[in-house]
């Protein structure tokens, strides 16, 4: 079995927002021992924390789940980042205005332009209206921002807990589900 990852994307994030939301979070899964207090360690090469032992309160079906197998979180903040899906593929792009997929379309540019600052405008070549590469509905899901959340071979989360989430940050939050 491969290893995995899921990522928690907090949407319409400013940048001056990023560190306090990711501090926030953070300080809310310390206390709730979701993770432990520390930066402790590496997860695949990255510093980030290691699971705390309330981890079963958080996941679907804690009967299997071994804190062993879970790797922990990395907290990526700060930075312009593509959240994408890792080795799943890509299915679909499609315009946020008339639905088309735009998987053929070269959209490197703009993604090129939104990491260095800009907008990252794609022109769709169906309904020739200019919008962010960030605002295409990618399949399957991929977030873009300077804040996520990426914990490393987490059993499925509840519900409850992505909704937890949102009402932590007062954000929508983007799951996205990869593999490493």
């Amino acid at each position: 079995m491969s290893d995995f990852y899921k990522t928690i994307v907090p949407l319409n994030v400013k940048s001056h927002q990023s560190k306090e939301l990711a501090n926030k979070l953070i300080s809310y899964l310390q206390q709730h021992k979701i993770i432990e207090k520390e930066v402790s360690g590496t997860i695949f090469g990255r510093s980030g924390y290691k699971v705390g032992m309330n981890y079963r309160d958080i996941v679907q079906d804690n009967s299997n789940c071994d804190i062993k197998s879970i790797d922990g979180l990395e907290v990526i903040v700060g930075r312009r980042t593509v959240f994408d899906n890792g080795g799943n593929g890509l299915e679909q792009v499609n315009c946020p205005k008339c639905n088309f997929n735009t998987i053929a379309t070269n959209w490197t540019d703009a993604l090129q332009d939104w990491f260095n600052g800009g907008d990252g405008t794609i022109q769709c070549e169906n309904c020739k209206e200019h919008t962010s590469i960030i605002e295409y509905d990618f399949q399957p899901k991929w977030g873009f921002g300077e804040l996520g959340f990426i914990f490393y071979n987490w059993p499925k989360f509840k519900d409850v807990f992505i909704k937890q989430i949102e009402e932590v940050l007062d954000k929508e939050v983007l799951v996205i589900r990869g593999l490493i």
